[in-house]
């Protein structure tokens, strides 16, 4: 799903909620601005998707209702699967990756392990530890999650994550500074399962350089 197929799915998720939404209620709720929330109004409004009713809040003061058409209804439904799909392909090729990046470190020998970031990657990681089994998850480090559990796993701060004594520290991160690899940590403890085809352990600079050439390449193609 593109992202404007996903504000029109979020707006129309909040106006089926509640039609007396207010569009500042509404750019509330989907985290778009109101410009961009009047816009998609009139734009599914124009579509027949959405009707605009007005309703007088005092004397001199109108409003809207929005109130979502069957044909609205069925817009939601499809935007809903495509989204619904689209995140269980998501979920396959995470599965897969992190599956494969658990064999291998079991093929390796690492037992101990501290993951890197407390995410959804991060709980799919500790399913296959627990499938696959003979893994020992020091704990989790995340300064932004730090107090908090995972999984059953207590979050760290980075700092107090005893990396050190790991046999692989787990990057289950992708926002710009999963290939950054922590003080103290050789670039060879750290496993990338994310984003590496063949889920291994690989330095930061050719992963980096990795993506940088498959963007390059789709650039190519699309041109």
């Amino acid at each position: 799903m593109n992202g404007a197929d996903a504000q029109l799915l979020s707006l129309l998720d909040a106006i089926s909620g509640d039609s007396s939404r207010t569009q500042r209620d509404l750019a509330r709720m989907t985290g778009l601005n109101v410009a961009k929330v009047n816009f998609l109004l009139k734009r599914l409004a124009g579509k027949g998707m959405v009707k605009l009713h007005n309703v007088s809040e005092s004397r001199n003061k109108l409003r809207y209702l929005y109130v979502l058409t069957p044909q609205g209804v069925m817009e939601k439904t499809r935007l809903t699967y495509r989204f619904m799909r689209r995140a269980l392909r998501d979920y396959s090729r995470i599965d897969s990756e992190v599956r494969s990046a658990v064999l291998r470190m079991r093929e390796e020998g690492a037992r101990t392990l501290v993951l890197l970031g407390a995410s959804e990657i991060a709980e799919a990681v500790v399913r296959a530890l627990d499938d696959v089994g003979g893994f020992d998850v020091l704990c989790v480090a995340d300064d932004d999650a730090s107090g908090a559990t995972l999984a059953g796993h207590l979050v760290r701060t980075l700092s107090e994550a005893p990396l050190a004594s790991a046999d692989r520290v787990v990057v289950c991160r992708m926002d710009a500074d999963a290939y950054a690899a922590p003080a103290g940590v050789p670039e060879s403890k750290l496993v990338y399962v994310i984003g590496d085809a063949s889920a291994q352990t690989v330095p930061a600079s050719a992963a980096i350089n990795s993506s940088s050439q498959h963007a390059s390449d789709a650039r190519h193609r699309e041109t």
